[in-house]
């Protein structure tokens, strides 16, 4: 099957009939024929955890994103409660007396010896000048002394973990915290278990429910621990559920969020994982294949973010009269 969209379930397939694996482990007599799709799925994770790593190196900000948090009084340490890569990629942090946009200011990253030295609510009027770095987390400095502020964070994001379409949502009630499923795929059925976490995608891959913890699953019906529209993403509708499909585990989703030049290496890193484990000789050819494919993913990425080189001009009040970069 041709990988067009980037879904885990065409990934599996594709990686099945590439490595001669199109049997599965027999559920009725516990046969062992072939590699379970959880199999595939998790060597497809591993692939995307490398790819995206790699690509952080050669050209870092390739994986931005950034969220808002209120401030409060007398707090000193905040955290980010997305999937910061690594627990520790926080690019900038900026703060805003009042929330308004045009009001945020960069804030220094400063060393933790400056924490002892004072910054107790209300030096420089009770408004942050700095942050102190704590992996996913970050102090200010010094610590506000209103809860009128906001900050800013711009971080490197972890991708989302890829799963496949574990059931298709044909009915939910919020109140009750129930989706009800079709196309139940039983080879997770006992994943499905109280304390376990789910998330929710569109057909294209678009999470709208993120984290939600399961209660109890009596098929067809899934029952969270509390009202479904606690888990919404932003921009994400209690509408927007129905025919959208469940994935297993905190941040996961059905599509790999990395481009199409990076495809085909997940697909070829599935098959060189069930090479291995068959002790075939393609094992050899295919390795070599991924580092091909690898340095010509990097070239892709490093280009990616470039602009045509011009002179940047700071002041440009300075400028002779006349130079007025065509009327603007």
């Amino acid at each position: 099957m041709a990988l067009y969209t980037g879904l885990a379930d065409d990934f599996v397939s594709a990686a099945r009939n590439d490595s001669r694996n199109e049997d599965k482990p027999d559920a009725a007599t516990g046969d062992n024929i072939g590699f379970a799709d959880s199999d595939f799925v998790r060597y497809l994770n591993y692939a995307q955890e490398t790819l995206q790593t790699t690509i952080l190196k050669a050209n870092p900000g390739s994986f931005k994103d950034q969220g808002i948090i209120s401030c409060v009084a007398n707090q000193e340490q905040y955290t980010v409660t997305d999937r910061v890569f690594a627990g520790e990629r926080i690019v900038n942090v900026q703060f805003s007396y009042d929330g308004q946009t045009q009001n945020y200011q960069d804030l220094r990253q400063i060393g933790e010896h400056y924490r002892r030295g004072g910054g107790a609510a209300g030096s420089f009027g009770g408004y942050p000048q700095a942050y102190i770095r704590r992996s996913s987390s970050f102090l200010l400095y010094p610590i506000p002394s209103s809860s009128s502020g906001t900050i800013r964070v711009v971080y490197e994001r972890q991708l989302d973990d890829l799963c496949m379409r574990v059931g298709k949502i044909t009915s939910y009630d919020d109140v009750a915290a129930t989706l009800t499923l079709s196309n139940l795929n039983t080879e997770y059925d006992d994943y499905l278990l109280a304390n376990s976490y789910i998330c929710v995608s569109d057909p294209d891959g678009v999470v709208l429910l993120r984290n939600g913890k399961i209660s109890s699953f009596t098929s067809p019906t899934l029952t969270l621990n509390s009202a479904l529209s606690g888990y919404l993403t932003t921009g994400s509708a209690l509408t927007d559920l129905t025919n959208s499909y469940i994935t297993l585990g905190k941040y996961s989703t059905t599509h790999t969020k990395l481009n199409q030049v990076a495809w085909r290496y997940m697909s070829e890193y599935a098959c060189l994982q069930a090479f291995k484990r068959d002790s075939s000789s393609d094992f050899q050819e295919s390795f070599g294949i991924l580092n091909s494919m690898k340095k010509d993913i990097l070239e892709v990425y490093q280009d990616a973010n470039r602009d045509e080189m011009e002179i940047q001009i700071i002041n440009p009040q300075y400028i002779v009269n006349g130079d007025n970069f065509g009327g603007f």
